[in-house]
């Protein structure tokens, strides 16, 4: 029986320094597998329709690289201010498994395509870094599904190209490892490498777990979870893993290295199998592949394609817009909010003033309306215009912040303007300060003990007045206004 001294992760932490590497698995988004012509099934597919000779295994055939997944292996790499390996090979890694046909995975043992690579980030009064070794070219596996009493095998993905990335052990909390793997995702969909939808495995991670007593400087053995898709299963697998580990070693003393899987459900990890060294796997170096030179050239016209990338955007929209680190940090996330969000801002009279205005609505009410609709902001039917048009009447004066949020709902579900929809509900405030004023003087003479109230204190009562401006006006008064027009009167007096 597991002693269940430790509870959570603060009580390990207490006694037991946390150490972790991650390994990504990010399919490349191409239109044809890594090793063959097979178009890459993306969505709803027929099962095994999308399989040839060679990524089914078939004895004789040939493996051919596909240029593109290079080319995107070397523009990751850069980004991430790694090393381009000159000279690159490939190996075999043989173990058997019914998703895997050939019974070996082509992959990078000795020459990876990229190393020494890293990711730094804003860590409370100094920079974090994580140290990326390397990053591999690979072939994924087909996907199996398990059933009461047998297993069916689907190879459509079998084939698919892989970039596996992989830290040193520099994580020392989940919160890290959740804020690198984001920023990762980000890069990732920014650069166009990854399609980066977790729910559909483009992007996975394992995740290796070790604890050992503190200020030690032999690190413990590590126990790796095995493809989390979601950043919150992430978070949860290493308090679950740490914990466990935790009570392992207080009880036994030990901590078998093992390779493990996380049930969502249960919020557990199970163990899938004894963890396998390389020297299982039976590395030797995979001979239908010839090496490949990468000339220096080629390089440099990659890196000199590359676009913004997400931390630069960010600091662009904080110096240039005025933007909190908040709020720049979630626009910046994606390109494609980036340039919703810069096209509305282009679309703006006072684009300084606005920006902020614009972030505001993208980040609240826009961004609730995808989440509900489950669309992605390039499927917005509110267009940046259009938002401006809003924006706009509401800061004139003519609607209220309650109204626009109602002209926004409509927007989005009717595909109208603003001044369709604002004059179809009649919306349009009154804001004739004539007017306002004149009704405002009424309501004073011939309220005076209300506006005795105001002046001794009562701020229950401006409530009134405005409440009978509105009364008179069909709701159609500006808020806003009548009651600085009240302050005015009553300071007169």
């Amino acid at each position: 029986m597991i002693s269940t001294s430790f509870q959570s992760l603060d009580d390990v932490l207490k006694e037991f320094d946390l150490t972790m590497g991650l390994e990504v698995h990010a399919q490349v988004d191409t239109k044809t597998k890594v090793w063959c012509f097979c178009p890459i099934s993306v969505g709803q597919a027929y099962e095994n329709h999308y399989v040839c000779e060679i990524c089914s295994g078939h004895p004789g055939t040939l493996p051919v690289l596909n240029e593109e997944v290079l080319n995107k292996a070397i523009r990751l790499g850069l980004a991430l201010e790694g090393k381009i390996a000159p000279k690159i090979n490939f190996d075999r890694k043989n173990y058997f498994y019914p998703d895997l046909p050939k019974g070996y995975q082509i992959t990078q043992f000795k020459n990876p395509i990229v190393f020494d690579a890293k990711m730094e980030w804003d860590h409370t009064d100094s920079k974090k870094i994580i140290r990326i070794e390397r990053i591999q070219i690979e072939e994924d596996t087909g996907k199996s599904t398990h059933h009461q009493d047998y297993s069916l095998l689907n190879y459509n993905r079998c084939g698919t190209p892989l970039l596996e990335i992989i830290t040193a052990p520099d994580f020392h909390h989940p919160d890290d490892a959740v804020v690198y793997l984001k920023k990762l995702h980000a890069i990732l969909k920014h650069l166009h490498i990854c399609r980066g939808n977790l729910q559909d495995g483009n992007f996975r991670c394992d995740v290796n777990v070790s604890l050992s007593p503190k200020g030690a400087t032999k690190l413990g053995t590590r126990c790796e979870v095995k493809n989390l898709n979601s950043f919150k299963n992430v978070e949860k697998s290493i308090i679950y893993e740490s914990i466990r580990q935790a009570n392992l070693l207080k009880s036994r003393g030990k901590v078998l290295q093992e390779t493990r899987l996380f049930n969502m459900q249960e919020g557990k990890t199970y163990l899938l199998r004894t963890k396998s060294d390389a020297d299982d796997y039976r590395y030797f170096p995979e001979p239908d592949l010839p090496s490949i030179f990468i000339a220096s050239s080629k390089v440099k016209d990659i890196l000199s394609q590359l676009p913004e990338l997400p931390d630069q955007i960010k600091n662009r929209l904080q110096s240039d817009y005025g933007l909190n680190h908040y709020d720049a940090s979630l626009i910046s996330q994606s390109f494609d909010i980036v340039h919703y969000f810069e096209e509305c801002v282009r679309n703006s009279s006072d684009p300084k003033n606005y920006a902020k205005k614009i972030a505001n609505w993208i980040l609240t009410e826009l961004f609730r309306f995808l989440n509900e609709y489950n669309k992605e902001i390039n499927d917005s039917p509110v267009r940046p215009k259009e938002l401006v048009e809003l924006i706009s009447i509401l800061e004139s004066g003519k609607i209220s912040h309650k109204q626009a949020k109602e002209v926004f709902a409509e927007m989005f579900d009717l595909k109208k303007s603003p001044s369709e929809i604002i004059a179809s509900k009649g919306f349009e405030q009154t804001s004739d300060e004539g007017e306002l004023k004149s009704i405002l003087e009424k309501l004073i003479l011939n309220h005076p003990k209300e506006l005795e109230g105001i002046k001794s204190g009562n701020a229950r009562m401006v409530g009134f007045f405005i409440g009978q401006v509105m009364k008179q006006t069909g709701g159609k008064a500006n808020a806003q206004l009548a009651t600085e027009l009240l302050k005015k009167l009553i300071d007169q007096q």
